[in-house]
């Protein structure tokens, strides 16, 4: 592991920024910590970069996977089913503060409306699940599933 210093005034110094962001996109970055240094008009942001020597950059693209089309790839019934969770997930995400993919992913979502009677054990079953989110979560999503089947 390697460090640089940058160091940049807070007015107007681009060809410094572009130097930064430059060594940023043409090296593996492990952590960036910034400091504001208070001093009148010499005030000046200062970035400790640790990186990899040699280290190939990350690339963006190669970690996005491919998005699914759950309308493809559900029944209609299980679709339904998706399409409430998400609803559920997004108003715990909000009133959490947090993205709703922590609460549960898609694909997690997905393989819980593929059940048609929701449990904690058919959502223990599912793989990326642990018993963390199954004690905060599971009962807001198997109420639903229950009242859903009383209909």
């Amino acid at each position: 592991m390697q460090i640089k210093i940058f160091s940049m005034p807070v007015w107007g110094d681009e060809a410094q920024e572009e130097k930064l962001n430059k060594f940023l996109r043409s090296h593996r970055i492990l952590q960036v910590e910034k400091q504001f240094i208070a001093d009148g008009s010499n005030s000046q942001w200062c970035f400790c970069v640790e990186y990899l020597e040699g280290g190939e950059p990350i690339k963006r693209s190669s970690r996005k996977q491919a998005k699914v089309d759950y309308r493809e790839v559900l029944s209609l019934e299980a679709f339904a089913r998706f399409a409430r969770y998400r609803e559920i997930r997004k108003a715990l995400a909000v009133s959490e503060g947090i993205p709703p993919y922590v609460i549960f992913t898609d694909k997690e979502i997905a393989a819980m409306a593929e059940v048609k009677e929701l449990t904690v054990s058919s959502i223990r079953s599912i793989k990326g699940i642990g018993e963390k989110k199954i004690a905060k979560y599971a009962t807001h999503f198997i109420v639903v599933n229950t009242d859903e089947t009383k209909k």
